[in-house]
């Protein structure tokens, strides 16, 4: 074609050269274009304006361009040139486009790949970009802005001060930092895969003025030449760098400059001052108001040579002298006052007088003080007498059985009553408290006139009264009978009434007036029963229980009625009755009692009527009435009887039945108007049609209407209506025609058909509403190969050439009427199948090339390839020729790419797995080699270092001895080796899922002796004949093989000799240590035990800990001292009645400054303590005496470790001044002195005391 329009064209110019003049217009026709292409252009970037891309055009030049599926948003295809260009405005990723370029002589397509890339951030910027931060205090987060792209990471460099953080995902910087930092420049980049931006950002922390200074104690009295303990200062924050105070402290004390502590030997007496004590650094300070006083030394040691006085009333004291060291004393004191007669002198301490009346051991506390101090001892003091001038303010009591006795309380003079008794026994039911001397009770039995002796005693003596007591019968009371009043019927048996009473016991019942004649009252009994014979009104009767202690009644109401009807009958029990008609009249039957009226319920309907003298039933009923129940009753004065009747009143049979219309001819699909029926004469109950309606027409059962849409055509037919009830019915005939609806709602699967050429189809079957379609047309014919079946409208077949888009019309149709649809349909050419590789898999390290792999393809021509996911960095697919290329730099886990061959019809796929491998490990090595270690001796962690790829999983073979463990992951070997092994080598193998390396181990381990030998407890403590728990020893080093004892253990016990377990029952008290002995092939190791074999309280405390100051030698500390009993004593928990602690210190080093009862001590006695409790402090011994309740009403348990007193002890400053060491010891049970004669004792009772286990206490003297 183009040769001729070629030549065509020379003529013309030919013509035109020779001056001929050219009579007629040439005409030249337009060729198709060939083929279209478009250079290669990379991703666009959204935002961005894409220059220009013209298509490369071979052949005839298109006049319509236009692109499937659309273009993303923002670009744009020129549809007169073809020419790509415009803004992307969203994110694509790789997406094939098909273009077609076209004129009036053919069509030619290309497809390019378009994606759109995001941009990346840009202008990031803070709100500010200097920034001054305060060392310790948080501050508002710094939030970023930026424009363009989204950021998806951002990062800081260098990093920023302690303290703060930048979020990776925000860039927000937030935190508290923590350290001074001075003004530096960081750089924040936010990034994401296409770019990123930076900003600058200065940043400055800077330090903290000191805050919050505190001192504690806030306020210091001390005493002449006494050392204050070092006062350490606290700071909130900042750094202090001097301390200053105003005005100075006194003379002795100093201040610190540099760290704040305050400390010295006060050097004169000071009234109490208040100094302002300044900390300060560069940026600020801060103070503290710390008030310090400077007092003269107080009396201290006050004791007097006993703890208990008891003296009598009358009895001159032996006089009590105190002695006291330290300060002078200016006056003694005592709290509470001593008992009358006895006096304390105000100025020697000295106790004296005569005890004028009893006083209860009560505790006394000595004080002798001066302005500074005082120093305090406490005394248990008693005054006692025996008991005087009992008596009762009754001397005679006359009691009666059942009725409890008012309380009669003794009154005594002179000494307290310990106990009360009598003589003889008392009557049953009456006590004397023994306790409190008071009568009380019940009397139970009979008791004669009879003269008791009530006897009151103390420890020191006793005395007597006598009583008169008489205990009489009681009399009944609470007579009741079941039912009052009581009503009977002449000539019934009633029921017995039976009586009930309380209090005495009934000898005789009796009643007036006289009960009704025929009813009798049993006079032993009580009971009333019998046949009344008379009618009489209500009467009230009172019956009487009496015996010879008195009486009690109860008035009884009495009834004789009449006999009630009964038995009332009807010949018929259901009444059915017309309305309008004669009810035959229902005349009653009824026996026992005559009747007085009768009475229905509820009333008869409309109509009839009841008689209620003769109980008649008649009358003419007006309206219908549902069937109901109604009750008949027959009654007089005395009672009725009643019967139940069902009533019901029927309506007449309907009549007259019609309708507007009784004919009817309808059409399927439209709906039918209502059709509503007429009836005379009764109600209709319900309306039926004989034969069935057709479908889609009802008969509502209840009202008779017609309804309806028809949905099927049917021939006139006559249908008979009936409306009825129970009493009858009446129908009329209607004759009914349904003709057929036109086809309706065509529809086919699919609007756009596209079909390939030599692919058959699958079949297009149609579906239509409405009337039944009959035949199937269509305009214009389908492309060649594919038909329209005209019976059943599908379209199938297979297409022979191709064919552009053409829009088809189906029309369906019947006798009345048609539906149609329109369906285009388009044939394109085949797409690609049957894509081969000839390689299914890759295995490949980083770095391997592949060469070249080029694919097969069965039909259909691939226009571009494509792979998803993307290949391995390093490895590409041409998109034009499907070839596969290149060498992986990196590895990858096995995965799957899917690469496509894909035309305009459609595509193919195959599936090519690569697994790029890392590289095996190489070079496997551990610090040593050869390894010799000890039992039971931690080794050095073996860690392994190797070269080439990474390791996954390190192994080692052999196993390792117990104890040496392996790392699988690290390869590192570490632990305590529990077996000797000898000389042995292992193999260690690292590896990895391409490969492995391997080396060799060897190791040793050596047997060690025991050492450290330990057993639970070193003392023992145990009761006779109680089994002792296992005690079971530990050994640090090597295991023992054979254990020994010396001395022998008490008899019972028993050392294994295997084990080093003691064990066993005890036989006999006692107490021993012993020296346990353990050895081995490799060596031996020996503890001592002490062994007690008695009732087990173990007294424990401490240890005791004291800072002291190495300048003054002064410090401060408490002690605790505890009792616990053991579980396993019989009887246990023990109820102690007291106990008694001595313990020694040495007054060389520490000094008793005083003491508080221990938390479990103060809640004896409901919380108000023992009522004996003394510590005092004699030459180096402290003793504590506890006595819990002197009336046993409470008691002691050490059932759990109990807290008895805390100690509190100074250091004596002369001994620790210039001791930078430290001191330690041990304190020593014990009162070497025996007076007073108190020592370490548990006290049971009055009688019992037992010897406490004492758990030695240590101490610890450390200089600060």
């Amino acid at each position: 074609m183009w040769r001729i329009v070629l030549l065509a064209l020379l003529a013309l110019a030919f013509f035109a050269g020779c001056g001929g003049a050219v009579t007629s217009t040439l005409s030249v026709e337009s060729y198709p274009p060939l083929s279209i292409s478009y250079p290669a252009f990379g991703p666009f970037m959204i935002g961005f304006p894409i220059n220009p891309i013209a298509p490369i055009i071979e052949g005839g030049t298109p006049s319509h361009w236009i692109v499937s599926p659309e273009f993303p948003q923002g670009v744009l295809l020129d549809p007169e040139t073809g020419v790509i260009s415009g803004t992307p405005l969203e994110i694509q990723t790789p997406t094939p486009y098909t273009i077609f370029a076209e004129n009036s002589s053919g069509q030619v397509t290309v497809v390019v790949l378009i994606y759109v890339l995001p941009t990346p951030p840009c202008d990031v910027q803070y709100e500010t970009d200097s920034i001054q931060l305060p060392q310790g205090f948080p501050f508002d987060p710094l939030v970023p802005v930026h424009g363009c792209g989204a950021a998806d990471f951002w990062s800081i460099s260098p990093a920023i001060p302690a303290g703060l953080t930048l979020n990776p995902a925000t860039g927000t910087i937030s935190g508290t930092p923590q350290q001074v930092s001075p003004a530096s420049q960081y750089v924040v980049t936010a990034a994401n895969s296409v770019g990123s931006d930076t900003v600058l950002l200065s940043i400055e922390v800077l330090g903290t003025p000191p805050c919050d200074l505190l001192y504690s104690p806030s306020q210091i009295a001390i005493l002449i030449g006494e050392e204050i303990p070092t006062i350490i200062p606290g700071v909130g924050c900042g750094t202090v760098e001097s301390f200053n105070v105003a005005p100075g402290l006194p003379a002795g004390l100093s201040l610190d400059p540099l760290s704040g502590a305050i400390s010295g030997i006060a050097a004169e007496v000071s009234a109490e001052t208040l100094h302002q004590v300044v900390a300060s650094n560069a940026y600020g300070s801060t103070s503290f108001s710390l008030v310090v006083s400077v007092d003269p030394l107080a009396p201290c040691d006050l004791e007097y040579s006993t703890m208990i006085v008891t003296t009598e009333v009358d009895v001159p004291l032996e006089p009590l002298s105190p002695t006291v060291g330290c300060g002078a004393v200016d006056a003694y004191s005592i709290e509470p006052e001593l008992p009358a007669g006895l006096i304390l002198d105000p100025v020697t301490g000295v106790i004296s007088g005569i005890g004028l009346e009893n006083a209860a051991a009560e505790v006394h506390t000595v004080t002798a003080s001066n302005v500074t101090g005082q120093s305090s001892f406490s005394i248990l003091i008693e005054v006692v007498s025996p008991p005087c001038n009992l008596s009762y303010s009754q001397i005679e009591l006359n009691l009666q059985v059942g009725l409890p006795m008012s309380l009669l309380v003794p009154s005594t003079g002179c000494g307290a009553v310990d106990v009360y008794g009598v003589i003889p026994l008392l009557p049953e039911g009456i006590h004397l408290d023994p306790v409190t001397g008071v009568f009380f009770g019940t009397p139970s039995q009979l008791t004669e006139q009879t003269l008791y002796e009530i006897i009151a005693s103390n420890t020191y003596g006793q005395i007597a009264t006598l009583l008169l007591i008489t205990v009489a019968p009681e009399a009944p009371c609470d007579l009741q009978y079941p039912v009052s009043p009581l009503a009977l019927t002449v000539g019934e048996e009633m029921s017995p009434q039976i009586p009930t009473s309380g209090c005495g016991v009934v000898e005789s019942f009796s009643v007036s007036p006289a009960l009704p004649d025929g009813v009798l009252l049993d006079p032993v009994t009580g009971v009333i029963s019998g046949l009344a014979s008379e009618v009489l009104p209500e009467t009230a009767h009172d019956v009487i229980a009496t015996n010879v202690s008195g009486s009690t009644s109860f008035p009884l109401l009495i009834r004789v009625d009449l006999q009630a009807p009964c038995d009332l009958s009807y010949p018929v029990a259901l009444v059915i009755t017309q309305v309008d008609e004669v009810l035959d009249p229902l005349l009653p039957t009824v026996g026992c009692g005559a009747v007085e009226t009768f009475s229905i319920d509820p009333a008869l309907p409309i109509g009839l009527a009841l008689d209620p003298a003769t109980g008649e039933i008649s009358g003419i009923a007006l309206e219908t009435s549902a069937p109901e129940i109604h009750t008949v009753t027959a009654s007089n004065v005395t009672g009725e009887t009643s019967i139940s009747l069902v009533v019901e009143v029927v309506p007449p049979p309907p009549c007259n039945l019609s309708y507007l219309e009784t004919e009817l001819i309808l059409q399927v699909g439209i709906e039918m108007s209502l059709l509503v029926p007429t009836s005379g004469c009764g109600p209709v109950d319900s309306y039926d049609v004989v034969p069935e309606l057709p479908q889609g027409v009802q008969l509502d059962a209840v009202t008779g209407v017609l309804s309806g849409t028809p949905n099927e055509d049917s021939p006139a037919t006559l249908y008979e209506i009936e409306a009825s009830n129970d009493q009858g019915h009446s129908s009329v005939l209607i004759l009914i025609t349904i003709l057929p609806a036109p086809p309706c709602d065509l529809q086919y699967p699919v609007v756009d058909l596209i079909l390939t050429v030599g692919e058959e189809m699958t079949p297009l079957i149609p579906t239509s509403g409405c009337g039944p379609v009959e035949s199937y047309t269509i305009l214009p014919p389908l492309p060649q190969g594919v038909s329209l079946d005209s019976s059943s409208g599908i379209i199938s077949g297979t297409p022979q050439l191709t064919n552009d888009r053409f829009d088809h019309v189906i029309l369906a149709g019947n006798g009345s009427g048609t539906t149609s649809f329109l369906i285009n349909v388009t044939v394109v050419a085949l797409a690609p199948c049957d894509l081969f590789y000839p390689l299914a898999s890759l295995i490949l390290e980083p770095g391997e090339d592949i060469g070249f792999i080029e694919p097969s393809i069965g039909c259909g021509a691939p226009e571009f390839w494509q792979v998803t996911p993307a290949l391995p960095d390093g490895m590409s697919l041409d998109s034009s020729s499907g070839i596969i290329s290149g060498a992986p730099s990196g590895i990858q886990d096995l995965q799957t790419h899917l690469i496509s061959a894909i035309n305009s019809s459609g595509s193919s796929n195959f599936e090519l797995d690569i697994w790029v491998q890392a590289q095996a490990p190489c070079d496997l090595v551990y610090p040593e080699t050869e390894l010799i270690l000890l039992l039971g001796e931690a080794m050095a962690t073996q860690i392994p270092s190797s070269g080439c790829g990474e390791v996954d999983l390190f192994e080692i073979n052999p196993a390792l001895p117990s104890g040496v463990g392996f790392d699988p992951l690290t390869g590192s070997l570490s632990g305590i080796p529990l077996e000797v092994i000898p000389f042995t080598v292992f193999q260690v193998v690292a590896s990895n899922e391409t490969g492995s390396v391997v080396v060799e181990l060897s190791l040793e381990v050596l047997g060690q002796g025991p050492c450290g030998l330990s057993y639970p407890q070193t003392i023992l403590a145990q009761p006779v004949g109680v089994p002792l728990p296992a005690q079971v020893p530990t050994s640090e080093c090597g295991a023992a093989e054979l254990w020994l004892a010396t001395p022998a253990l008490p008899q019972g016990l028993e050392l294994d000799p295997d084990t080093g377990i003691i064990s066993g029952t005890a036989l006999e008290e006692g107490e021993s240590t012993h020296v346990i002995h353990a050895e081995n092939a490799y060596g031996s190791s020996e503890v001592s035990i002490e062994i007690f074999i008695r009732d087990v309280f173990l007294f424990q405390g401490g240890p005791l800990q004291i800072p002291y100051s190495p300048v003054t030698g002064e410090g401060s500390g408490s002690l605790t001292l505890h009792c616990t009993e053991g579980s396993l004593n019989p009887g246990f928990p023990t109820y102690l009645a007291g106990l008694s602690m001595a313990i020694q210190h040495d007054p060389a080093l520490i000094n008793f400054a005083g003491s508080v009862q221990g938390t479990d001590i103060g809640l004896l006695n409901g919380g108000t303590g023992p009522d004996f409790w003394a510590v005092n402090s004699l030459d180096g011994t402290i003793l504590i005496g506890v006595l819990v309740s002197f009336s046993l009403v409470d008691y002691l348990t050490c059932d759990e470790q109990r807290e008895i007193v805390v100690i509190d002890f100074v250091t004596t400053p002369e001994t620790l001044q210039g001791n930078t060491v430290g001191v330690s010891g041990s304190f020593e049970w014990g009162n070497p002195q025996g007076t007073p004669p108190l020592d370490n004792l548990i006290v049971i009772d009055g009688t019992t005391s037992v010897d406490p286990v004492l758990e030695p206490i240590s101490y610890e003297l450390t200089p600060q």
